[in-house]
């Protein structure tokens, strides 16, 4: 792509400057620099914005960044004087705001650089979720309670930038809220961010409340607000279990509040960021249809960007999970999962959608040592990931051990009690439930996920061998009825061979529930 400005000329294929068609020398840093804020020419970029963009993130110095705007200032005639071309906005960040001719347009710009899936400019055309982490508030009437409220706001930065997908805007572009009364619209225009979270902390006695809200920075619409209410005892503690919580319930908001925004897009303009967001909503409802929509979007995301590792992860986990429920052929569905999470992990070994597509496909093929493996990656690349957490739960459900699987499924709902994918928290008890020949309460664990999602099979059949074989055979034989409508053909024999157990025992006592219920093979 070409576009000018006064006597300058930029290609960002030949990655070229020109003034009077003569080639200027350029610093490769400086010129992704410049080619950056042209990009985003309509609004001030924050100084972090631009380090995530031009250093992927890396530690730089305001006195590192400050020698390529200068350099950019030299090399376009500009000064930190005149400031004609870039313009410095004091304690906020930088603008390009030299006119651009006709036709070098910052959309055009902006479509024709690679899509960066770290970085806040997701240049194939969309721009990824950004939130500003506003300094909580101390409404308390203690002063001492301020080091409680930084020290929140610090730790949900620090843990919301560990989150790939989601940029941050950092501690020091925020800190010059504190003790302001600003609107949350005028702080998301400022900051160049699309959400805003908000908090205050009050003490009383010996409790604390921590009251935290999230705000769409284009309209101010409230999307999500909560309260947490604790005894003081050790602070830190304290601080670290309400930042988990925070953390663990923000994302699948921010993502939801993501699709939201993209159903009004037409699904042929979608670049391969927002066909990740859409495929992740679709692979939550967990059918037939909405798995095979997945797949569609997820083979256009992969097509546009070959290595979007988030892209290739959800794929592998999509087809492994179709794979199971007999909606494609399996080992070939299995063989194709695996080769994508490969993949997935070769183009970013640090994702932790690579790492769930990994442990899926290895889970589906009961190599349960594999995928335990490959969740407790992806738990540790993102420790606030409730559904990494609940895979892992799964895992251990399997591969028959089902306090440990109990134990992770808690975290993942402590984590995130209305996640996007709750009902399969509950599926996941239900499992472990089973394994351990607790009955009941496997078959109470799948009504309370087909409370929340009555149309996925794996919840009617859990429901009806878990209750054929607690005696409750009235109700065994209402979900086997159901099951059997979401997958006709099926019998116990093709169910005993495709469920996930490691241990032969426990596929047969699945089977042997659905055949007392009255499902034949």
């Amino acid at each position: 792509m070409k576009f000018s400005f006064a006597a300058y000329s930029i290609d960002t294929e030949l990655l070229q400057l020109t003034a009077s068609k003569k080639p200027v020398a350029l610093q490769p840093q400086a010129f992704a620099l410049l080619v950056f804020l042209i990009q985003n020419c309509e609004r001030v970029v924050t100084k972090d914005e631009i380090i995530n963009a031009v250093w992927d993130g890396r530690a730089v110095s305001d006195a590192t960044l400050n020698t390529r705007i200068n350099a950019l200032r030299r090399a376009l005639g500009d000064s930190g004087a005149t400031q004609t071309v870039i313009k410095t906005y004091p304690r906020r960040g930088f603008r390009f705001i030299a006119p651009l001719e006709n036709g070098s347009t910052p959309s055009a710009a902006t479509s024709s650089t690679t899509h960066d899936h770290n970085s806040n400019t997701a240049t194939g055309g969309a721009i990824k979720p950004s939130i500003a982490i506003l300094p909580f508030a101390n409404v308390s009437e203690d002063p001492e309670q301020e080091f409680f409220a930084d020290g929140i706001t610090d730790d949900l930065v620090t843990s919301m930038s560990r989150l790939r997908g989601i940029f941050v805007s950092g501690r020091n572009s925020t800190l010059t809220y504190k003790n302001a009364q600003a609107d949350a619209r005028t702080v998301a225009a400022e900051l160049g961010v699309r959400y805003v979270l908000e908090g205050s902390v009050r003490t009383a006695g010996n409790r604390v409340r921590v009251s935290v809200w999230l705000t769409a920075g284009s309209s101010g619409e409230q999307l999500w607000a909560e309260r947490y209410d604790r005894d003081m005892g050790d602070v830190f503690a304290i601080q670290d279990e309400i930042t988990e919580n925070i953390v663990g319930q923000l994302a699948p908001e921010i993502y939801s509040a993501e699709n939201a925004r993209f159903q009004r897009v037409p699904p042929q303009n979608l670049d391969a960021w927002e066909c990740f967001v859409r495929a992740m909503h679709l692979y939550g409802q967990q059918s037939k249809q909405s798995s095979a929509d997945a797949l569609e979007l997820l083979e256009q995301a992969i097509t546009l960007d070959p290595g979007y590792a988030q892209a290739l992860g959800l794929y592998a986990l999509t087809l492994a999970w179709r794979a199971i429920q007999r909606l494609e052929e399996f080992e070939t569905a299995i063989e194709k999962a695996s080769a994508l999470a490969e993949r997935a992990i070769a183009a970013d070994a640090n994702d932790a959608w690579a790492h769930l597509g990994h442990g899926m496909a290895a889970m589906v093929a009961r190599n349960h040592g594999k995928a335990s493996a490959g969740f407790e990656k992806a738990v540790e690349l993102s420790p606030n990931f409730a559904y990494a957490h609940a895979m892992h739960g799964a895992a251990n459900a399997y591969g028959g051990k089902p306090d440990a699987a109990i134990q992770s499924i808690d975290t993942a709902i402590k984590l995130s009690p209305r996640d996007t994918f709750l009902d399969k928290f509950h599926i996941y008890y239900s499992l472990a439930h089973f394994q351990a020949g607790n009955y009941e309460r496997a078959a109470e664990a799948a009504d309370r996920a087909l409370h929340l999602k009555p149309e996925h099979p794996n919840s009617h059949m859990l429901a009806a061998s878990a209750n054929a074989h607690a005696g409750n055979m009235e109700r065994a034989k209402q979900a086997l009825a159901m099951f059997r409508k979401l997958v006709p053909g099926t019998n116990a024999a093709n169910v005993e061979r495709a469920i996930a157990y490691e241990h032969p025992a426990d596929r047969e006592r699945l089977a042997n529930g659905l055949r007392m219920a009255g499902l034949e093979g």
